[in-house]
């Protein structure tokens, strides 16, 4: 479960690299929030807490809800999310193409655009890596 105190020990982070940031732009100004276990939802913050990552790795069954509800809660528009999704987790009787699919679709549905989707072998059987944008702004 992500607490509050994590949610300040990542602020506190960033103020750190900050330095850092200045030098590479690619970090400047970036919040991004790890959530390990996400199951206890719309508690973790107190107040403003928007970021510009999700990262999660949950290997749960509805992973993909779990990520589209902190994103809605907590995500900035046009923020990313990065998810771990591990198919045996989701589904143990389907192939895991068919689960990267399927997941892939939910987050379509709840406004996350993917951006790129790997495969982890050989490293990791049946896991995949997908980026996605929230609510990315309207072509032009």
């Amino acid at each position: 479960v992500l607490l509050e105190l994590e949610v300040e020990i990542v602020d506190c982070l960033f103020k750190g690299i900050a330095g850092v940031g200045s030098r590479n732009s690619g970090l400047l100004g970036v919040k991004v929030l790890l959530w390990m276990v996400a199951k206890t939802l719309g508690r973790a913050c107190s107040g403003n807490c928007m970021v510009d990552v999700i990262f999660a790795d949950v290997a749960q069954p509805d992973q993909a809800r779990i990520v589209a509800v902190n994103a809605h809660s907590f995500l900035k528009n046009s923020g990313h999310v990065v998810i771990s999704i591990k198919a045996n987790c989701v589904d143990s009787t389907a192939e895991p193409a068919a689960v990267f699919a399927g997941e892939v679709e939910k987050m379509k549905q709840e406004k996350i655009k993917p951006i790129e989707q790997l495969t982890l072998e050989p490293y990791e059987r049946d896991h995949a890596v997908v980026v996605g944008r929230y609510r990315p702004p309207p072509k032009k």
